[in-house]
């Protein structure tokens, strides 16, 4: 009896230790996609921001003196 109570313990032991691995492995996955879409919506975020700058040159001139509280002037597509 004292034997497979033993082994019960050990294959626990080695139960825990197997599940803890497999949760650090699925943190570190989670935590690169994290970095991976957050470099993503930086990288879009600044295509953003130039597309409107040169849609603001478009749209007023290059050499307008542009004012953000101005009506802007709807493009002809």
């Amino acid at each position: 009896m004292t034997e497979k109570s033993g082994n019960l313990r050990n294959d626990l032991r080695k139960d825990k230790l197997k599940a803890v691995s497999n949760l650090r492995k699925e943190f570190a996955k989670l935590k690169s996609e994290a970095g991976d879409k957050n470099k993503l919506i930086v990288d879009l975020e600044m295509i953003a921001a130039e597309t409107n700058s040169r849609l603001k040159v478009f749209q007023f001139g290059v050499g307008s003196n542009y004012r953000g509280d101005k009506e802007a002037i709807p493009l002809a597509l």
